[in-house]
């Protein structure tokens, strides 16, 4: 029976191991989408949710603040509920969140 070393040659454990390198980053890689797609799909229900919310802190602030730093406030304060399980109070904690950030930054001007 002819050994590796007879022939030259040798299994090559580092095209095995890139292999499962790979796979484990495939695999990463679908859970970070999923995670992502699971994110927007959040983010979609809560700017749903948040459609009054957004309208009223508009029709509050535009007039004293530029429109698009009430916007970035919003999407501010909407990121951080996003995963959150229980949704019946994420308008009121947003509008009231949002309204605190905007007091100070009204202060401070």
């Amino acid at each position: 029976m002819a050994s590796f070393a007879e022939n030259g040659t040798r299994p090559d454990r580092r095209r095995d191991d890139r292999r499962e390198i790979n796979r484990s980053e495939i695999d990463r890689r679908q859970d970070d989408r999923r995670e992502i797609d699971r994110r927007q799909d959040d983010r979609r229900e809560i700017d749903a949710d948040l459609q009054g919310v957004v309208i009223f802190i508009h029709q509050e602030y535009d007039e004293r603040l530029d429109p698009c730093v009430v916007d970035q406030c919003l999407d501010q304060v909407a990121a951080r509920f996003i995963g959150a399980t229980v949704r019946s109070f994420v308008p009121l904690l947003v509008a009231r969140y949002v309204r605190d950030e905007l007091h100070a930054r009204l202060r401070q001007a």
